[in-house]
This record gives structure tokens, C-alpha cells and sequence, in this order.
């Protein structure tokens, strides 16, 4: 406990243990000095650092959650500015690209073929070559995981203590969106 607060409590429990019986209302000190802590004082102590404790681990929650949203929101745009960027290279070589990925007639990165239908292999490519974060397979704490959704790739991050984000890039469009 600091000095100050130690002083604090100390008045506080003196105050309160005052006699207030005496003759005419009169107020009668204790005239026994305390050597050590009170029950009360310790008391006070445990329930202020409770308190303390309970506020800064609901801070602690509310600052992960904060911190998964930037991360999907950051990701999100990193795909997005991938996919921009794959397609001024696109339009710059004439389609002769040697990225390993199939694009369309439009300069849309689709994965490994031309087929409508997203495949797990096309969205593995897609997450590694135009995302440069680790693979979407990771530890069980948290990682990244792709899987094909109809005509799009969702990439979902899954932590341990909070609901999982998921990114959807649609191969034949380029869209992307992502829920929280």
C-alpha cells in the first residue's frame, strides 16, 4: 500500500472508532496504539486491489478484441492492395506473368486454374502469393486457415480467446469483404 493511502485508511478507521457515548456527546479517543495492520485495514486493501485487478483484465479483453479487428481490417486491405497491384502487373506484361496464379480475362488473380469453382489449392496460392504473412496453416492458438467457398477463398483467423474474422476474396470479381 503507498504511504499516502496507508495514512488514509489508517484516519478513516480511527474516525470510525471513535466513542461517540461519552457525557454529552463528547468524543474519546482509544488510548491503545496499534502495532501492526487491522483486519479492516487489510481488508480494504484486498477489495481496492480487486478492484483494480477486475478493471484492468476487463481493459485487457476489450484491447484484444480492438487488436484482432485492426489485424483483420489490416489484412483486408493487404489483400486488397495485393490484388490491385497483381492486376497493374497484369495489364503491364500483356498476361505473361510468372507468378504461378491464373488470372482472368480482367486481371483477376484466380488461383491455380481458370476454373469458376474455388479449390483449396487456388486459395492456398492466392493466400501465399499475394499475402505475405505467415502460412494459413499455423500453431493451435492462433493462425490463419483457408478454404474454398463456392466462387471465393475465405481466409479466417482463429485465436483461442475470441470469435474468429473471416476475409472473403471472390476469385471471378476480386471483391473482398470481411466480418468480424
Amino acid at each position: 500500500m503507498s504511504f499516502r493511502f496507508k495514512h488514509f485508511i489508517h484516519d478513516i478507521l480511527r474516525i470510525a472508532s471513535l466513542n461517540c457515548a461519552g457525557k454529552g456527546g463528547r468524543v474519546v479517543a482509544l488510548k491503545r496504539k496499534q502495532a501492526g495492520a487491522a483486519l479492516v485495514e487489510v481488508l480494504a486493501g484486498v477489495t481496492v486491489m480487486g478492484s483494480v485487478a477486475a478493471v484492468a483484465l476487463h481493459n485487457n479483453e476489450a484491447t484484444e478484441q480492438l487488436a484482432l479487428q485492426t489485424h483483420a481490417q489490416v489484412t483486408a486491405s493487404a489483400l486488397h492492395s495485393a490484388v490491385i497491384l497483381q492486376q497493374a502487373k497484369w495489364a503491364v506484361s500483356q498476361g505473361n506473368m510468372a507468378s504461378g496464379l491464373v488470372f482472368s480475362s480482367q486481371g483477376i488473380p484466380m488461383g491455380v486454374d481458370a476454373l469458376p469453382q474455388a479449390s483449396q489449392a487456388d486459395c492456398d496460392q492466392l493466400w501465399r502469393a499475394l499475402v505475405s504473412l505467415p502460412s494459413p496453416v499455423g500453431d493451435r492458438s492462433r493462425y490463419w486457415f483457408a478454404s474454398p467457398r463456392g466462387n471465393a477463398c475465405r481466409f479466417s483467423y482463429h485465436h483461442e480467446k475470441l470469435p474468429p474474422v473471416h476475409i472473403d476474396y471472390h476469385t471471378q470479381s476480386g471483391d473482398i469483404t470481411y466480418t468480424l
